[in-house]
């Protein structure tokens, strides 16, 4: 009995293995940008080769009854090139939620930090109004093996690979603080300041508040300052936005004083109260100011 399970083991790891090195003359992913995908256009599993890893784009019927599907990403990790039968060293499969065969997602492979781990990004759209990308890691290598999720994000698909912004070894991921859309005026109106994410531990951790990231605030509040004190038009959501990256790098006084010269008082009939109390206190709320 036990030589039985042995030869059914090593037959298994034979099929396995086989099954993968069937599965390296995949197509080469893409090594500086995210690879579009949709349903529609390729309907079919796909297989991507980035190094040592296979990751396979699949989708099933949502069961919903309106058509959709559930895109699945698995990664699988190869072991290095020897005689006979080789298996993956490890295999991880991600399902994403319920979609339309026709919007666009994204993957993408880069390097989490200096010492070479890596993650793959599966940017999955959600669809509606303004909305959205949910940004999914999956993590191949260890000690941070396994999924996590930086969020949505209400922007374009993140099309080149997230780098290291400040030169610590980490890499960053800068999506846009979505808590400031709407806030202070409509859509087309609001804007908001970067938000910074590194992967440290296993999981996700929102970095925006050190120092070392000052240029991406410095750039930010060039980007919205002339809009704030234009002085005409819906500028207080540009005003939030540029107080917030003000808050950032310590110069809030200063920024302060001239936004209170130039928002808007016509479009300010917020029963909730005047915009630069309601500011402050969202920015307090926020982790921008101090009580």
């Amino acid at each position: 009995m036990r030589t039985m399970l042995r030869i059914l083991a090593m037959l298994a790891a034979a099929l396995a293995g086989g099954e993968a090195r069937a599965m390296i003359p995949a197509l080469t992913l893409p090594a500086d940008r995210a690879l579009p995908w949709t349903y529609r256009a390729q309907p079919r599993p796909l297989r991507y080769r980035s190094g040592d890893l296979l990751i396979t784009i699949a989708a099933r019927p949502a069961r919903d009854g309106y058509g959709w599907i559930v895109p699945q990403v698995t990664v699988s990790r190869l072991r290095p090139v020897m005689q006979g039968p080789q298996p993956p060293t490890w295999v991880l499969t991600f399902r994403s939620f319920p979609t339309s065969p026709i919007y666009e997602h994204g993957l993408s492979v880069g390097r989490l930090d200096a010492a070479g781990h890596r993650f793959v990004m599966w940017q999955a759209y959600t669809g509606g109004a303004h909305c959205c990308f949910d940004i999914q890691l999956i993590l191949p290598d260890e000690p941070e093996r396994g999924v996590i999720s930086l969020g949505n994000f209400d922007m374009e698909m993140m099309t080149d690979i997230p780098a290291d912004v400040d030169g610590d070894g980490r890499t960053d991921f800068v999506p846009r603080d979505n808590d400031f859309l709407y806030a202070f005026a409509s859509f087309a109106g609001s804007f908001a300041p970067p938000q910074i994410w590194n992967v440290e531990g296993g999981r996700a951790v929102n970095v925006s508040a050190a120092p070392r990231y000052r240029a991406l605030f410095v750039e930010a509040m060039a980007e919205t300052r002339p809009i704030c004190l234009e002085r005409e038009g819906e500028r207080n959501g540009a005003c939030a936005a540029f107080i917030a990256a003000a808050a950032r790098i310590g110069e809030t006084d200063r920024a302060w004083a001239e936004m209170l010269a130039a928002y808007d008082r016509d479009g300010d009939g917020d029963e909730r109260g005047p915009f630069p109390a309601r500011l402050r206190a969202f920015l307090v709320a926020h982790g921008y100011l101090r009580e």
